[in-house]
């Protein structure tokens, strides 16, 4: 489940306006400015993280799922063993690659996880 927070900041004509910060589904950070009063900032937030729990909200990036799985493969190496090295490359080839290769990070949801899930069974 996904977490954000409400902060309330103070401005020099005395009035104030509440900011709403969470992550996306990626892992990337967002705050918005939301309104002068707190319930505005706690729907906005509430439907925020709600969307996040879906897998709806990502950032735009333009990396395709091969280009970030081969780098991630790339900084793993060192640290792995050799044949868990293979493993895991056997795998992105074999498996997940023709799934998920030529899609951007940010069209892989829950949905399209679950699906190429319920195909292997």
């Amino acid at each position: 489940m996904a977490r954000g927070c409400i902060l309330k900041r103070h401005k020099k004509s005395g009035g104030v306006t509440y900011s709403i910060k969470y992550r996306t589904a990626d892992g990337t950070p967002v705050k918005k400015a939301i309104g002068p009063t707190r319930s505005d900032a706690e729907q906005a937030l509430t439907a925020a993280l709600a969307s996040v729990d879906r897998g709806e909200l990502r950032s735009p990036s333009r990396v395709t799922f091969a280009e970030a799985s081969d780098a991630w493969l790339r900084r793993k190496k060192p640290v792995l063993e050799a044949s868990t090295y293979r493993d895991y490359e056997t795998h992105l080839r074999k498996r997940l690659k023709p799934a998920f290769g030529d899609l951007k990070l940010r069209q892989i949801s829950r949905a399209r996880i679950e699906d190429y899930l319920a195909e292997l069974d």
